[in-house]
């Protein structure tokens, strides 16, 4: 079942449920409240009519009128009230009349009647004669404050039957109304539901064809902007991931190419005997070795890199002291230096800085970010590595003052074949893939590695950092130095 056939299944079983209670809760109040109402005007009205008709009672009850007489009285009140009127004496009236002997009610006899004896007013429902429910109440006729007989009226109760029955069709009228309006509201509701839903989908779907271009509207204001927001930011970094991998691809390609060429073309010319001595020979020889190491190293770091891509690659745990690590490698690239006549110094606390770390990896940082500085910095230049250990980590800086990065070229260079200078990639040795893995490597380790350069000519920072925590001083031996 669909979303948009659920959210509409449940809500009407709300609406439908939720508006059956409102209804007869609301109905039963309401119909005892005009129930109450009725009978409380029936109690006002015979109140009334006994005050008006007190001269015909009185007349009536000394045989001064006949019952023609106050039928006729009657008749104006009847119309009005849509009811019947009698008259009834007790005998303690003190009339003795032949029309109050005939009108003569026992105590008992009405339930209205005795109430109105006793100066109340109630509102009973029975049978007629007829068989058909009237209600009744009833009221004493007073004359000078005594009492001259008792007044009955009679009505319909079908008038209180057809009173509840508009109230309750107002009733039903109006929930419908409210239904309907619901129900529309709710239409509206599950569309701007769906409708967003639907959208994800195609988008989806979209993406899982490779088609990445399509990109959500963020105008919602809700779970479904946020996952719209969420979906083009993934589009973003698929599409960037492709990008990625297809530049990938291409420059691998040439990379491998390029080599094998030299290769082929060399081992071509020495099978067929094309080489005119064995200088020239031994010079093929050199170049097939050259090209078969560059190949190495550029499949050794494709595979290292691959490694750390994927997690594959297990951080060391060797203890490894930093100070000790970095004076070893500089003293290790000094031939190279002095070769190119380039001040190569290390700055470095006095005292021993261990971690713990892999050694190789140690080694696939440092070496790389030294070698580029040292591949990129004129004859006379300088190259400073300086070593800085707090609490915040451990903080490699290596300054050259080589021949710098433009601005534009900053944000590329830790992309993988990613030359600066594509004229004059292949002068410089190197596989391109350098600044890749330091920025894997560090990034495993839970560092980060920046670089700034202030423009062409004006040199390279490259700023390295681990996570470091300094070894805490033991407790006693604290205690005992300070005192």
């Amino acid at each position: 079942m669909s979303i948009r056939a659920r959210l509409l299944g449940v809500n009407l079983a709300i609406i439908l449920i939720s508006f059956t209670l409102v209804t007869l809760i609301a109905g039963s109040q309401i119909a005892a409240a005009v129930q109450a109402d009725f009978e409380a005007n029936l109690r006002a009205t015979i109140q009334t009519i006994a005050q008006e008709v007190v001269p015909a009672v009185i007349a009536f009850s000394r045989d001064a009128l006949d019952s023609a007489g106050l039928a006729a009285a009657f008749a104006p009140h009847e119309q009005q009230t849509g009811g019947l009127l009698r008259v009834f004496f007790t005998g303690r009236e003190g009339v003795s009349g032949r029309n109050a002997a005939q009108n003569r009610v026992e105590f008992g006899q009405y339930s209205e009647v005795d109430a109105a004896m006793q100066r109340n007013s109630i509102v009973v429902q029975r049978p007629d004669d007829m068989g058909q429910n009237r209600l009744y109440t009833a009221a004493s006729i007073l004359n000078g404050g005594r009492p001259n007989g008792l007044i009955q009226l009679s009505v319909p109760s079908a008038r209180l039957r057809v009173l509840l029955a508009e109230r309750w069709a107002a009733l039903a009228l109006t929930l419908a109304a409210l239904a309907v309006l619901t129900l529309l509201l709710t239409l509206m509701l599950v569309r701007s539901i769906t409708t967003p839903l639907y959208r994800l989908r195609g988008a989806a779907l979209r993406y899982a064809k490779g088609d990445l271009s399509l990109r959500l509207p963020e105008t919602w204001r809700d779970e479904i902007g946020a996952v719209a927001r969420v979906f083009n930011t993934m589009a973003d970094q698929l599409q960037r991931v492709l990008d990625e991998q297809r530049a990938f691809a291409s420059n691998t390609s040439h990379e491998l190419r390029t080599p094998l060429t030299t290769i082929r073309l060399r081992a071509e010319a020495l099978y067929h005997d094309d080489v005119p001595d064995p200088e020239t020979a031994r010079q093929y020889l050199q170049e097939i070795n050259a090209e078969a190491e560059r190949l190495s190293t550029l499949i050794q770091g494709l595979s290292l890199l691959s490694r750390f891509d994927s997690g594959r690659v297990d951080l060391g745990r060797d203890e490894i002291d930093i100070v000790r690590f970095a004076a070893t490698l500089c003293q290790q690239l000094q031939p190279e230096a002095a070769a190119k006549q380039i001040a190569l110094s290390l700055h470095a606390p006095e005292g021993p800085i261990h971690v713990q770390t892999n050694l190789a990896h140690l080694n696939v940082i440092f070496r790389n970010v030294l070698d580029n500085a040292l591949k990129y910095t004129p004859p006379g230049g300088t190259v400073e590595w300086t070593v800085h250990a707090d609490e915040d980590g451990l903080t490699h800086t290596v300054r050259d003052s080589g021949q710098g990065i433009s601005a534009e070229h900053l944000p590329h260079v830790f992309e993988r074949f990613y030359r600066t200078d594509r004229a004059r990639s292949r002068d410089i040795p190197g596989t391109g893939l350098g600044l890749a893995l330091v920025k894997s490597v560090v990034t495993a380790y839970g560092g980060t590695v920046s670089i700034h350069s202030d423009g062409a000519d004006q040199g390279v920072t490259v700023r390295v950092c681990l996570p470091y925590r300094p070894p805490s001083p033991p407790f006693f031996g604290g205690m005992f130095r300070r005192f």
